[in-house]
């Protein structure tokens, strides 16, 4: 998968969540410009990494941020079996220019240095961890969590976290489990 198959299956979410329109509302698809390769090579020379496929073609061929935000409609979450909160989910790349302020700089026993690249809003998100292997795999990365806590080991690759995570619309939360079952429903 490069960075317009990304759009792609963000777009195929977008799709399969408004088709149910008894139920989801699609926010926002939005994604800028792209950023300029040579500069792009800037920000990972200073990292001291190279990004993964497809973010790195995602941000050189399509926009130098991703944003994806759906929630279920008002009063429906108890369709899903939600009942006491209004599942949403959201796919939110960092922009590139705020790559170098995702980095965690400081190094904790038994935690991988992480690279977030979504964002939750409130500076928890899905992160890169660099820690020895070939390839990063994905994590989730809690900024205030224990150290023991605060890094929780998801997916071996970046294509397999974008793909699990599609089928429930990039959900995130308790609801993920109630959306997974309620999708997977004709």
């Amino acid at each position: 998968m490069d960075g317009r198959g990304l759009l792609s299956l963000v777009e195929e979410v977008e799709r399969r969540l408004a088709a149910r329109g008894d139920v989801f509302h699609v926010h926002e698809i939005e994604f800028g410009l792209p950023f300029p390769e040579a500069e792009l090579a800037g920000v990972e020379a200073d990292l001291g990494i190279q990004l993964p496929e497809p973010l790195r073609s995602f941000y050189v061929d399509v926009g130098r941020f991703l944003v994806f935000r759906w929630s279920v409609r008002r009063g429906q979450g108890e369709q899903l079996g939600c009942v006491g909160e209004t599942p949403e989910g959201r796919l939110e790349l960092e922009p590139v220019e705020r790559l170098r302020q995702a980095w965690t700089p400081e190094r904790r026993r038994d935690v991988p240095r992480v690279l977030r690249v979504t964002s939750d809003g409130y500076g928890d998100g899905y992160a890169l961890a660099f820690d020895g292997a070939r390839a990063p795999r994905v994590v989730w990365y809690t900024h205030d969590g224990e150290p023991k806590d605060a890094v929780v080991a998801c997916h071996p690759s970046v294509e397999a976290w974008l793909t699990a995570w599609a089928r429930v619309g990039f959900a995130l939360g308790r609801a993920t489990a109630a959306l997974e079952r309620f999708l997977a429903k004709p």
